[in-house]
């Protein structure tokens, strides 16, 4: 068994540099080419070898994708949410700058926190607000 740390070390921090890197670049590489390949299509290639690399990863771990549990109802409609969100990511890009939408992209949890509790019921409204409870946001 692999013991827990309560730290991060040198192979996470740099990990972790090295995806936010990555992250970023992508939406340079996305601005570049939309003048060459239409952004839907970029997202649809993209999507395309994510399926695929997550399909290998899959067989390679023997997880069973087609067991009757329940989840797929769920597991299309948060499917079809993600792909909205990539193709409102990519074709966002035609409109403004990349460092724009990255910051948009980026701090957009902190807005989902501040707003939702406006429109959470009140039976939810302490699972919902988070953080965000003492602020003055209720109608």
């Amino acid at each position: 068994m692999i013991q827990r740390k309560t730290y991060l070390d040198s192979l996470a921090i740099g990990l972790l540099i090295a995806c936010c890197a990555f992250w970023g670049l992508q939406q340079i590489l996305i601005k570049t080419t939309v003048a060459e390949v239409p952004p839907l299509w970029q997202a649809t290639i993209r999507m395309v070898g994510a399926v695929a690399l997550l399909w290998l990863w899959c067989v390679s771990r023997r997880v069973p994708l087609f067991e009757r549990d329940g989840t797929l109802p769920g597991g299309l409609l948060v499917g079809l949410l993600f792909a909205g969100e990539f193709a409102c990511i990519y074709l966002g890009l035609q409109h403004t700058s990349a460092s724009r939408l990255t910051v948009f992209l980026y701090t957009a949890p902190f807005w989902v926190s501040l707003l939702l509790p406006r429109w959470c019921p009140p039976s939810d409204c302490g699972a919902c607000s988070g953080w965000a409870s003492p602020l003055p946001l209720r109608p």
